[in-house]
């Protein structure tokens, strides 16, 4: 009796098992032995594994040399259109906003009973530079005095794109001695600079106008003196400042600056 006992009981527990693993396929994988992974985290690791498509993975965090030799890819990287400008030189106004801003300043001071100056510099052999070094050289010169125009301006100054090579100033509140000392500075800021392209030196420097607006002055009669200046600056050679106070241009005794010397590649 106790061996056709034992015998049942093997023959139910057989049955019983058998039955588990039929289900077990055809409800698709459900039922795992306790030693045993579940099924479903099979079927994504074989789908991560047979998937052509893209996984998704947790990056290792980059070393610090890493960072370094990523950063140093990005700067040599060469742009698509080399002939871009710096982003620097989007941030400025227009030469047509300048010439707004000050028919405004005048729509508010009808009595020109408050003094405006406006300062003009220019990269002198700009045409040169470009061609021996190319488009983008030349932008990252302009770039370079864009950035030491806008470090010398205050808060209601308004620094102007006018042309290729040339940059203007509009000094509200400010009489021709202030603003002939903020371009100056800028001037011999660039002549104590030396600028590299790679191994090879570029001269560089600027020839600077400054004048200030008359109670008869119109914006035309005031670009006209400012561009009269220029011109007369550039005929004693360039890298230097002239200021036009009302009867005729007049090169400027430069103030003296307390300047280090600087290195800016190109």
């Amino acid at each position: 009796m106790t061996v056709y006992i034992l015998i049942v009981a093997l023959l139910n527990l057989a049955l019983g098992y058998g039955l588990a693993i039929t289900m077990s396929h055809v409800l698709g994988g459900g039922f795992y032995l306790p030693w045993r992974r579940p099924a479903a985290d099979d079927d994504s690791a074989d789908a991560n594994r047979e998937s052509p498509g893209p996984r998704t993975r947790v990056a290792s965090q980059p070393s610090a040399s890493e960072e370094i030799a990523s950063d140093a890819r990005r700067e040599q990287a060469s742009p698509s259109d080399e002939t871009a400008a710096p982003d620097c030189l989007h941030n400025l106004a227009s030469r047509a906003a300048l010439e707004q801003a000050l028919t405004e300043w005048w729509r508010e001071d009808p009595k020109r009973t408050r003094p405006v100056t406006l300062g003009m510099i220019e990269i002198d052999r700009f045409s040169q530079i470009e061609k021996k070094f190319g488009t983008k050289t030349s932008n990252n010169v302009l770039h370079a005095l864009a950035t030491l125009a806008t470090g010398v301006t205050r808060g209601d100054d308004l620094a102007a794109l006018s042309g290729g090579e040339r940059l203007m100033i509009l000094f509200p509140d400010t009489g021709a001695r202030s603003a002939t000392s903020a371009v100056e500075r800028v001037r011999q800021t660039i002549e104590a600079t030396q600028f590299f392209k790679e191994a090879e030196a570029v001269a560089v420097s600027v020839t600077c106008a400054v004048t200030e607006a008359i109670e008869s002055d119109t914006t035309e009669s005031l670009l006209a003196r400012l561009e009269a200046t220029l011109v007369e600056a550039q005929g004693y050679g360039g890298n230097r400042t002239f200021l036009h106070e009302g009867r005729f241009p007049a090169p400027v005794v430069p103030p003296r600056f307390c300047l280090e010397p600087r290195v800016v590649p190109l």
